[in-house]
């Protein structure tokens, strides 16, 4: 072996062992599944929320869930202020909308327009709400790890 076959010998090492190294990351897309179990985990939490189903609610979302209702609450938390507004009388109807969900891999964060209506046995107001979440999976189930409301303020 002379001095060239060593040099291509060792350019092909050094090349293949540096090639991993340089390669892109694989990534992952959200598959149509993935879609259909980060919809349907978001409209869980409404649907929970608004039956006073705390175990519901705890089922959608991780256990380090929160959501931001004019200040940082968590998931028992959010419950507590909902069953708490409805023995009041409060009534709120939510309607989400299409669900934009973006991600790959373990990572999913979703927004999407909600018009609903608030009030009490004496009259329904309509509201509309943008709202985001962010999400990841755990095990075979996706699960909220943080929900953000904002309200759109009436037309003048």
């Amino acid at each position: 072996m002379n001095a060239r076959h060593v040099a291509a010998i060792a350019a092909i090492l050094f090349a293949g062992s540096a090639a991993p190294a340089t390669a892109a990351p694989k990534a992952c897309a959200l598959l149509a599944t993935d879609q259909t179990q980060i919809s349907q985990a978001i409209r869980s939490i409404f649907t929970a929320l608004a039956k006073d189903d705390e175990a519901g609610l705890g089922a959608a979302t991780s256990s380090g869930f929160y959501a931001y209702e004019g200040k940082r609450v968590t998931g028992p938390e959010l419950a507590a202020l909902i069953r708490k507004a409805h023995e009041a009388g409060r009534i709120y109807e939510w309607n989400l909308g299409p669900i934009d969900i973006h991600g790959g891999c373990d990572v999913a964060w979703a927004a999407w327009e909600n018009h609903g209506r608030v009030g009490d046995a004496t009259g329904m107001k309509p509201m509309t709400w943008l709202e985001s979440a962010a999400l990841h999976r755990d095990g075979s189930r996706w699960v909220v790890d943080f929900l953000h409301a904002t309200r759109v303020a009436p037309a003048q």
